[in-house]
């Protein structure tokens, strides 16, 4: 009905809380709390207010985390903003944080991001 555009932008409300994993091709940006990971082929913002209980997955594009998540991060980028807090594994090609971040784990920087099913794959030739 409405196409396949992925110009489209999921809002998770201030006062709405989910409770289960989302994946979706938009952009998604969370205001209030996911209790559950969040898979997103465009984009993940955590607004200041939001919080993300859970992994998030978005492999070819930004996340920017400006609220709190608990979880790992896979993403070709990432910003974190300065009244951030993280606490998880963060695997990232290029990272930006802003002074004030508070990150708790670790930082994997990888030259080439492939998608967790294509790790086992990079040795294999074409």
């Amino acid at each position: 009905m409405f196409g396949s555009s992925t110009s489209l932008t999921t809002i998770v409300g201030e006062s709405t809380v989910i409770d289960g994993n989302i994946e979706t091709k938009s952009t998604i940006r969370v205001d209030g709390t996911i209790n559950g990971d969040v898979v997103s082929a465009s984009g993940v913002i955590v607004s200041i207010t939001g919080e993300v209980k859970g992994n998030i997955e978005c492999p070819n594009n930004k996340v920017t985390i400006n609220g709190a998540l608990t979880g790992d991060v896979e993403s070709e980028y990432i910003t974190i903003g300065p009244k951030a807090v993280v606490e998880g594994k963060l695997k990232v090609k290029s990272i930006s944080i802003e002074k004030g971040a508070t990150i708790n784990g670790s930082i994997d920087m990888v030259k080439v991001f492939n998608h967790p099913s294509e790790e086992g794959d990079e040795r294999k030739s074409s």
